[in-house]
């Protein structure tokens, strides 16, 4: 008989890995925009989150983009918010 399950196994595993990756690039992005920023200033802090942004649409789809559009808000209204 076939899967009744919920859904695919395999499939539910990429699901997980993109996301996973969104995850990790949003981070990697954060990380590499607190180093450069001695370098660049405050100039163009969105570039390395269009780019984050772009390769998790590329590879995972609609979802892992606004995943890591919606995890590099904070990070980017945070120096605003602060009190």
């Amino acid at each position: 008989m076939g899967n009744t399950g919920g859904g695919n196994i395999n499939s539910n595993r990429q699901y997980a890995r993109d996301l996973a990756l969104a995850i990790l690039l949003t981070g990697g992005a954060t990380g590499l925009r607190y180093l450069l920023e001695p370098l660049v200033g405050s100039r163009s802090p969105l570039i390395i989150f269009v780019s984050a942004v772009a390769i998790a649409a590329q590879i995972g789809g609609t979802l892992p983009g606004l995943l890591v559009t919606g995890l590099s808000t904070p990070d980017l209204a945070g120096p605003s918010l602060q009190v």
